[in-house]
């Protein structure tokens, strides 16, 4: 995995530049580090988001392009669980006890470190109640509530939302590796044939007590900090260190492209239907519904509110007739 140098046009660039891990135990080495220097300032309460190694990224950790049919969510449980785990010996130097699916709980012998790993919001009051036990670290480790895009929170509405968002507010996010997809990077730019030429694919660092580091991704797993951030940037804010970045003519754009021109050019239906599918409800013609691969239709059937589980070809059909309504 190359990483590009920040230099002085960078929006972002800094004196110390951190880099992003290369492998899933570099991650969780970082992870731990980060976690002794925390708990040594008196921090004992953590959340940590963890990059996961499944899918594009079981082989390799630097890919960032899906495939078309991602692993179940039993396996990604699991290997948050296995991530955890190798946590706790970094930190501990002991193997750690798991207790439920697909929600776990790991614990340490000597009952000093507990975490939390893949809770949904129902789940809220079992950490409350593990909070509760003096002289414990606690970690909440990749949760999967939701706690923006949706009119109605995951813990509700009113003084129920605040009472958990109070909660939650006294775990510090620790440690955090992940990646999202900004745009549609992958399509192919009709008037040049040139593929990356407008989005990104960006993973964001954060080391307590540091700042969030936001880099962004080549598909060869090339890197470059592109800025930084004192919170965690929203969509927004994500698209406008992209363009700030590509304003400054920053490598690690013109390196997307360049490693992108090795692959098949995108048909104009595919590159229409990869804008819509990160769009969300916009309308789509059969013809691009043809061309989406797994990944991008079940983001439009996600984006519409439709269930995404199920045979391609069932999908595929569920998504033609949710336009064929909207139209």
């Amino acid at each position: 995995m190359r990483a590009f140098a920040a230099s002085d046009t960078d929006p972002g660039a800094a004196s110390s530049v951190p880099t992003l891990p290369v492998d899933p135990v570099e991650m969780v080495d970082q992870a731990a580090a980060t976690l002794e220097r925390a708990m040594a300032e008196g921090v004992f309460r953590h959340r940590i988001d963890l990059l996961l190694p499944i899918n594009e990224k079981e082989f390799d950790f630097g890919a960032t392009e899906s495939i078309d049919y991602p692993c179940s969510l039993m396996k990604e449980y699991e290997t948050a669980i296995n991530l955890t785990k190798l946590l706790f010996r970094k930190l501990l130097g002991d193997d750690a006890g798991v207790e439920g699916e697909p929600c776990g709980v790991v614990t340490n012998a000597a009952d000093t470190l507990a975490a939390v790993v893949y809770p949904t919001a129902n789940i809220l009051p079992q950490i409350r109640k593990l909070a509760e036990k003096e002289g414990r670290a606690l970690l909440i480790v990749n949760p999967q509530w939701r706690e923006s895009g949706q009119i109605v929170s995951d813990f509700g509405i009113g003084p129920w939302k605040k009472a958990a968002y109070d909660f939650l507010d006294t775990f510090e996010p620790s440690y955090v590796l992940v990646e999202k997809r900004i745009g549609a990077p992958g399509s192919v730019d009709i008037s040049s044939g040139a593929r990356f030429g407008s989005g990104g694919v960006l993973r964001y660092l954060r080391r307590f007590p540091g700042e969030y580091q936001v880099f962004a991704m080549a598909a060869d797993g090339s890197s470059q900090q592109i800025a930084v951030s004192e919170g965690m940037p929203d969509y927004r804010e994500s698209e406008a260190m992209i363009a700030r970045g590509r304003e400054a003519k920053l490598e690690i754009f013109e390196r997307a492209q360049e490693v992108s021109k090795g692959g098949e050019a995108e048909a104009p239906e595919a590159a229409a239907a990869e804008e819509v599918a990160a769009a969300g409800g916009a309308e789509l013609s059969e013809a691009a519904i043809d061309a989406m691969d797994a990944v991008m239709i079940r983001r439009a059937l996600i984006s519409r509110g439709l269930p995404s589980s199920g045979k391609l070809a069932a999908l595929r059909k569920r998504l033609k007739e949710a336009a064929c309504k909207q139209g």
